[in-house]
């Protein structure tokens, strides 16, 4: 099975629902799943030109699932780009997250003690 895959060079922090709002720097149409992978962290294979500066792409999307991924590593093996890849949870789930409404019950409190405070919420822990 082939599989359809957008590259960009994209910066993002990693706590962030943003998604890529620009045209891909590339779209492969016949990529292929490395042997013993998953959707969350899948490897692809991808015929390219050593010549082409695919390292410099660092997230891409994958039509066939639906998903954004951040790029971990580009490998060069035999004539092949290997591309290992780590979902983007919050990209790829961005309506879903942005159609909730979510109530915190607690304040937080960071290692030095310092807390943000707002009277409107009430902890009554």
């Amino acid at each position: 099975m082939a599989l359809t895959v957008d590259f960009w060079i994209f910066g993002k922090r990693e706590n962030n629902t943003i998604q890529p709002n620009t045209t891909p720097l590339k779209t492969y149409n016949t990529v292929q799943l490395k042997d013993d992978c998953s959707v969350v962290n899948p490897a692809l294979k991808i015929r390219e030109s050593v010549n082409v500066r695919v390292m410099d792409w660092n997230y891409c999307f994958i039509h066939e699932f639906g998903r954004y991924y951040w790029v971990s590593d580009w490998m060069w093996n035999e004539g092949i780009w290997v591309c290992e890849l780590q979902v983007d949870v919050l990209a790829s789930f961005r309506t879903e997250i942005g159609n909730q409404t979510l109530y915190i019950l607690r304040s937080y409190q960071d290692s030095a003690g310092n807390t943000l405070f707002n009277g409107d919420v009430i902890d009554t822990t």
